[in-house]
This record gives C-alpha cells, structure tokens and sequence, in this order.
C-alpha cells in the first residue's frame, strides 16, 4: 500500500522477538469516543494511537478518515469505527466504486506481537484485510460473532481494512504481548571466514614488500 508500507521499513540487520510476558488486552467496546482524527489508548506501558484513511481496491491510500470508538456492551456491537463523509456509516465499511474503502490503523509506540483481534457488527458478508508493518497479511471472513482472529504478526503498526462494498464492521478489541527488537548476531563462521580472509590479505601484501 503507497505510503502504508513506508511507515514499516526495516533499518540494518535487526529482528523482531516476542518476549514471555503476559498478554494485555485493549477492549475497544466498553467506552464512547466521539469521531476525531486519532484516538490513544494506553495499557500496562504501552500507547496505541489509532487513527483511519480511505483506500482504493487496491489499496492506495485516497484520502483521509476519522476514527471513533463505541461503547455498545450486547452482543456483535461495539468498538473502533471509521467515517470519510458527512453521513457515512460509523463502521469500517468499503464503497469500490467510490475509491473508499476504510482502513483502520493501530500504531503502537513500542513493537508488539499482535496475537489476535475480535470484531463487531459482523454478518456473513464481511470480509477484512490485515496488516503488519506495511505487510499485508491477508483478508479474512469475519462472519459470525465472537469473531476472534489469530494473528501473531510482531510489528509496530497494524491496519485493519474493508476489501469492498458489502464489508461493514468494527474491531472491538486485540490482544497482544511484548515483543522485542534485537540486532542479528554474526555467525561464528562468518566471523571465522573474515578473519581468515583479513589473514590472507595481510600475507599477499607482506609478500609483494
């Protein structure tokens, strides 16, 4: 996705891990946010901004959105929302044909590994794209409630997508661990060749003097 993916790009020799600690759950449905261009939410030290954009069918960003969350506790109701117009429905909803397919993105403030998410206001015809650090995925049936989806995708930044006009739904809530960044250790035979190597060219030229 333009502009999607850059916001992802891998710097230098690094990984991602999970570490042991326990799962932390944000819960999208037991409170009313009113629409605004980002939320926060923050748990156990971690932050999670989310915030929305229109996409086309294939994925390009066409234009901005705003974000909101709704506190409806029944059954299949509540969660994060997403509008691109005066009157348009405050779900994450798709519209092919108008270049406006909603895209929910969570972006935390430190790396995660993003275990599963659950969904609301889902039917039978629902279909959602997800993605992790600009990577997507894949698209998955949503239908029926509880919709959990497990995921295990370690990443910064996540999105959660409509994929065409009869998509209409909400995240109501994730569930992830924390994950952390490590540079990738040189192997010992690697290490052992460029010493080699180094040795080598240090005789050559001892050599030629």
């Amino acid at each position: 996705m333009n502009g999607f993916k850059t916001l992802a790009a891998a710097v230098g020799l690094c990984a991602l891990s999970a570490s042991t600690a326990s799962a932390l759950t944000i819960d999208f449905g037991t409170a009313t946010k009113a629409l605004a261009d980002s939320l926060t939410f923050s748990v156990g030290g971690y932050t999670a901004t989310v915030t929305a954009v229109t996409t086309d069918e294939n994925g390009n960003m066409t234009g901005s959105a705003k974000v909101a969350q709704f506190g409806l506790l029944g059954a299949n109701h509540g969660g994060l929302g997403v509008t691109n117009a005066s009157g348009d429905a405050h779900t994450i909803d798709g519209s092919g044909a108008l270049d406006a397919n909603d895209l929910l993105i969570i972006t935390f403030d430190k790396p995660v590994k993003l275990k599963n998410a659950s969904f609301g206001n889902v039917d039978s015809n629902d279909d959602g794209s997800v993605w992790a650090d600009g990577v997507k995925l894949g698209t998955y049936a949503l239908a029926g409630y509880p919709t959990l989806l497990p995921l295990n995708a370690l990443g910064t930044i996540f999105g959660f997508g409509a994929t065409g006009q009869n998509d209409d739904f909400k995240v109501r809530s994730i569930e992830f661990d924390a994950a952390t960044i490590s540079t990738i250790p040189l192997p010992g035979a690697a290490l052992l060749l460029g010493t080699g190597l180094l040795g080598m060219g240090a005789i050559a030229r001892r050599r030629k003097s």
